[in-house]
């Protein structure tokens, strides 16, 4: 009769079955898999991206869908600070409407999320957030600014209703970029090459792109113009 092995040396035994990391098989469209504890295929590792180039997309999100529904911004410049990059827009919206700025803090979120197929961090943990309203001091920027936006729009206050709204405004954001990416490309291109873009940079990185109807025509068919 077989003598049971103890756990311990039966977790042993099967972490010895994984193949070594340059066994890992590669899919057809050339994507890694990793394998799971049995060596078998898990879920596709993610590309990765470097911070630089997800910080010109995230600000080169905010510059499109601001000239497009708001105002062609200042300034949108990338920087490194300490070991990460971070990145400024400077938008003059100050008269815009609440519907419109919200998609417009909203912006940088949604490109991020295009990018990398998935949605960005700051926004999956503030849905997540039991406390989403009483922590808003501790959520990402943008989307603290978008909380406030929403909320102008609202004379409710709760939790589900501002919740539900924000979504509504991200879906909504999401799918206008979505509509003139090559636009954000283009941007974010000319981000990666000068840092910084002025007004007229912004004008001649856009100039090929017809921004306005794409965008207006998402914005239409949500009801927003």
């Amino acid at each position: 009769m077989p003598t049971k092995q103890p756990a311990a040396t039966r977790i042993a035994d099967s972490s010895r079955k994984l193949p070594a990391r340059s066994q890992w098989l590669p899919s057809p469209s050339g994507a890694t898999y990793v394998p799971d504890e049995f060596g078998k295929r898990s879920n596709p590792a993610r590309p990765r991206i470097r911070s630089i180039v997800r910080t010109a997309y995230h600000e080169a999100g905010h510059a499109v869908l601001s000239s497009a529904i708001c105002d062609t911004p200042r300034e949108v410049t990338i920087a490194r600070r300490r070991s990460e990059y971070s990145g400024r827009t400077m938008i003059m919206g100050q008269f815009a409407q609440p519907n419109v700025l919200v998609q417009v803090y909203l912006a940088g979120l949604a490109a991020d999320h295009l990018l990398v197929k998935r949605i960005a961090d700051p926004l999956k943990f503030a849905v997540r957030g039991t406390s989403f309203l009483r922590s808003a001091c501790l959520m990402n920027c943008d989307i603290r600014c978008a909380v406030k936006c929403v909320q102008q729009l609202s004379s409710s206050k709760r939790h589900k209703n501002t919740l539900k709204n924000l979504m509504r405004f991200y879906a909504i954001t999401r799918d206008s970029l979505r509509a003139t990416w090559p636009a954000v490309v283009s941007v974010a291109d000319a981000l990666l090459i000068q840092r910084t873009l002025d007004r007229d940079a912004l004008f001649e990185a856009l100039d090929a792109h017809d921004i306005y109807h794409a965008v207006i025509g998402v914005q239409k068919a949500y009801g927003e113009m």
